[in-house]
């Protein structure tokens, strides 16, 4: 493992190093040569009568400046998503007159500390690091673009690990687009909107429901397959998009992202449909579901319910402003899993609003995870019954606050209320994090 991890490390100084060693033109556009200054007037011909006085020229000036643009809010810039954060960094890259191309590099991560207590809770402070994401964003051509996210980061255990996040290329023509590969599931705003880029998101951590899969999460948040859609633009602020997909099953366990080869016959699809700037420019609102089949597994991988198949149906709705200074997002799912003549169903919904006050957003958030008709056995698998069982009937609230320290970084300071319904224990947590994207 640590020689992957130096291998990753030396692949991001050289890129770095790249980047700092571009010419000063490839990172931003020349500026326009002013024209030089004109000759002087020859004299006028002589006539009887004296001609008529004329106002001196103008010294020439430098060009002034461009005004800033209403987007470029000092120490309190934030992108509404990781996408459009990685396009307003692009730059040109110099091919020799070969082709076209721009692409851009960024790095999100984070350092943090806190305490958590409660009963049957050894409290304890801790510190931490978060993780280090890396993001390579590239135009291939003006209809293809490819994007690459890797992260490092560390489990309970305190042990280093590197995914490849996404993977995939996508060709756009006249509001259409192709997309194939390993990327963020286009289920709601969150997961497709911040991916691991946390100091982008509203809070320090990503509410349960959108948790990824070896977080404790309980959606798909990968998909690794074909995507299709399109976007219709109705004027400057108004659009609609809408998506199909299909893509690799889930694994045996909800950790099992099948990123090589689908070992199952059965595919997954997901449909999203989503309208933009409605009522006002930044609104989104939208629905989104996954239909698929998770199949069975030997009594030593699904103990709980060994050898048969469940069909699996996720719905969603969400509404989102993700914008200045009014930050508001709600999500919420449903997760059907039918099998054995039983059925099981697990609901999340969750909220989060936030309100910046020069380089200060006050935020509080809140979530509800229950899980209905008994303990679903993809969830639970009881494959090790002295495990810890997984939270999923949970109360959740955060106080929080964000302060922008400069336009790249930011400290986000929580105090979290967390009640474990059905072991009747309550959690408390004090963390800050500090955090950064560049």
């Amino acid at each position: 493992m640590s020689i992957r991890v130096a291998a990753l490390s030396w692949t991001f100084v050289c890129l770095v190093v790249l980047l700092v060693s571009a010419p000063a033109r490839a990172q931003s556009p020349a500026s326009p040569t002013p024209p030089p200054s004109a000759a002087p007037a020859p004299p006028p011909p002589a006539s009887p009568s004296p001609p008529a006085p004329t106002a001196a020229p103008a010294p020439p000036s430098s060009a002034s400046p461009p005004a800033p643009s209403a987007d470029d809010l000092t120490m309190t810039f934030r992108a509404s998503d990781m996408e459009s954060f990685a396009s307003r960094s692009a730059r040109d890259a110099n091919l020799g007159g070969i082709g076209r191309a721009r692409y851009s590099l960024n790095l999100f991560g984070d350092v943090g500390g806190g305490v958590e207590g409660g009963p049957d809770i050894d409290t304890k402070p801790t510190f931490g690091l978060g993780g280090l994401d890396l993001l390579f964003s590239g135009d291939l051509d003006n209809a293809i673009k490819l994007t690459a996210e890797s992260a490092i980061e560390f489990d309970e255990n305190n042990q280093v690990g590197i995914d490849l996040e996404r993977m995939h290329l996508r060709w756009t023509m006249g509001g259409f687009w192709l997309e194939a590969g390993r990327s963020h599931t286009d289920l709601g705003y969150w997961n497709l909107a911040y991916h691991h880029g946390r100091w982008l998101q509203p809070t320090i951590e990503r509410p349960r429901a959108v948790r990824f899969e070896d977080d404790g999460g309980i959606l798909p948040v990968h998909w690794v397959g074909l995507q299709a859609g399109y976007k219709a633009q109705f004027g400057p602020d108004v659009a609609w998009t809408t998506s199909v997909a299909i893509g690799n099953g889930r694994g045996a366990i909800v950790d099992n992202i099948q990123s090589r080869v689908d070992t199952h016959a059965p595919k997954q699809i997901y449909a999203k449909t989503e309208l933009k700037g409605l009522f006002t420019r930044d609104l989104r609102i939208g629905v989104s579901g996954v239909y698929g089949y998770i199949s069975p597994q030997h009594a030593t991988v699904r103990p709980a319910l060994p050898d048969v198949g469940l069909f699996e149906y996720i719905g969603n709705a969400y509404i989102a402003h993700a914008s200045y200074p009014l930050d508001l997002i709600a999500e919420g799912y449903a997760i059907v899993h039918d099998g054995a003549g039983q059925r099981w169903v697990t609901y999340d919904a969750f909220a989060v609003a936030g309100y910046t006050i020069g380089i200060v957003t006050p935020y509080l958030a809140g979530e509800r995870l229950v899980m209905t008709g008994g303990t679903d056995p993809f969830f639970v698998p009881g494959t090790d019954p002295a495990a810890p069982a997984p939270e999923l009937d949970v109360v959740g609230g955060i106080a929080g606050l964000r302060i922008d320290l400069s336009t790249w970084s930011a400290v986000k300071v929580e105090y979290r209320l967390d009640r474990l319904v059905d072991r009747a224990t309550t959690r408390h947590t004090g963390y800050a994090s500090w955090q950064f994207g560049i």
